[in-house]
């Protein structure tokens, strides 16, 4: 069996330096925790040479110690890797959607629809009512949601177009899926004219047209106490918390998704 040279790491220390993520098993600025003293030193038990027999047992404390404290101050010096998260306005993008349904019932704050989906109202939670409008009352500029069809050659049509009334703060700006496989795009007006008009939002803008069957609204605040059972909702989701809630009128009934 082969001597270790004194001063040189042997397979133990070897280990504990491994252990300890330092290369070479080099010395490493501590606490000597078990120590005479609490000063702070470099380990010399560890890496240097073996200690007396009479100390072995607090030599090996010693180490324990210094593997506990030392893996610390190892992973101090190592920088971490950057990360690119998420921004807040793509995460609520991709966490949206709206939904149409007509309340079962409201516990608490959690609201039933008849098709057995349910939505959790929080802080943030708006209700809205949205009343009668004509095409005249868009312009550019306006806020507006709208809830469109996909065509056979791709382009969109308007089946509701929702204004928002200068007291009412619009949802997420973007397009995000509705139910029944439309499309919801909110954003701001522009380019009016009697078939169409484009919705820009950042980082987009979409050509949408509409015609003799597009419903328009104008969007108003209501009371969350007119959430009640019978009512017929569009939500904007975020997860299963809803954002904004508009409470349908019977003129605003036929073909609205949002």
């Amino acid at each position: 069996m082969g001597q270790r040279v004194a001063g040189q790491p042997g397979p133990f220390h070897r280990m504990v330096g491994s252990l300890l993520g330092c290369n070479g098993g080099a010395a490493v600025e501590t606490v000597d925790l078990v120590g005479p003293d609490s000063r702070s030193r470099t380990v010399q038990s560890v890496f240097g040479p073996p200690m007396s027999s009479q100390n072995s047992r607090r030599s090996f404390l010693g180490m324990l110690a210094t593997v506990t404290v030392g893996t610390v101050a190892c992973n101090v010096t190592q920088a971490p890797v950057p990360t690119a998260a998420p921004s807040d306005s793509a995460e609520s993008i991709l966490n949206a959607i709206w939904i149409v349904g007509q309340v079962l019932g409201v516990y608490l704050t959690q609201v039933t629809l008849y098709d057995r989906r349910t939505f959790i109202l929080g802080p943030e939670t708006r209700v809205t009512r949205s009343t009668s409008a004509t095409i005249n009352d868009v312009h550019a500029g306006r806020s507006v949601v709208v809830t469109s069809s996909r065509q056979a050659n791709g382009s969109l049509h308007a089946m509701i177009v929702d204004i928002d009334s200068e007291l009412v703060l619009p949802p997420d700006l973007g397009q995000q899926p509705a139910d029944a496989g439309r499309l919801a795009t909110s954003g701001t007006a522009e380019q009016v004219s009697a078939n169409g008009f484009v919705v820009r939002y950042p980082n987009g803008s979409a050509p949408i047209s509409f015609g003799s069957d597009t419903r328009w609204t104008t969007i108003v605040n209501a009371a969350r106490e007119e959430l009640q059972a019978g009512a017929v909702v569009s939500v904007h989701l975020h997860g299963s918390q809803a954002r904004l809630i508009v409470l349908r009128g019977p003129d605003t009934l036929p073909g609205s998704t949002v």
